[in-house]
């Protein structure tokens, strides 16, 4: 697909750190591309290359190219079912499951890897942020609150704020000391006190330092 033999895809967001639920998109960007290329070699490399060769797979169900915006996005829906006939897939998949593919590419505006990488060694070192950080996702989906584009909360700002409410827990709270099975329910209780009577009005969180 890719004439130029730099430009490859790299994965990032939720599915590449574990904290994916199963309706989480699939975050692609596309690396390679000369970093001094302004944004419309992205748009016309998205919108004049790769949406027409898109165009052409029979199990894509729905391909939208938002490119006026300040990080041009393929937006796309892969049908599980079609995708599994297409390439002969033994492994058995709901026929109504839909995935759905977010296309971007990587400029020195675009943090997607560097996040990929930073809330990997947040995990690694503290492993229960993983497990609070995905009921907390839950419970925004439930509310339809998980969508920035509508007012609601991306899962990199969601595991940033669990990160600031877990520093702060952590020195009352001596992470060593603490067992496992107990910490986690009780970081998830303080990000929710926390969190309700947060003035996002007048304080900024940082998370440098711990």
């Amino acid at each position: 697909m890719f004439q130029n033999p730099t430009l490859k895809l790299e994965i990032y967001g939720s599915l590449s750190t574990g904290l994916a639920l199963d309706s989480s998109d699939f975050d692609l960007c596309i690396s390679g591309l000369d970093t001094k290329s302004d944004k419309d070699e992205e748009r016309r490399l998205l919108g004049e290359v790769l949406f027409p060769e898109f165009e052409k797979l029979t199990f894509l169900t729905k391909i939208d190219s938002i490119l006026d915006t300040d990080f041009p996005v393929l937006k796309i829906q892969v049908h599980y079912a079609k995708l599994r006939e297409e390439f002969w897939i033994t492994e058995k998949v709901n026929p109504e499951d839909i995935l759905h593919l977010d296309i971007t590419v990587l400029d020195k505006e675009h943090f997607g890897i560097e996040s990929k990488n930073f809330v990997s060694q947040m995990i690694s070192m503290y492993p229960d942020l993983k497990s609070v950080c995905l009921v907390l996702k839950k419970i925004v989906k439930e509310y339809d609150l998980n969508e920035p584009y509508t007012g609601g909360i991306g899962s990199y700002s969601m595991f940033l704020l669990l990160l600031y409410v877990h520093f702060n827990f952590r020195r009352m709270y001596p992470y060593a000391n603490c067992p496992s099975t107990s910490y986690a329910g009780r970081l998830l209780i303080e990000f929710l006190n926390e969190m309700k009577d947060f003035d996002f009005s007048n304080f900024i969180i940082g998370v440098e330092g711990g």
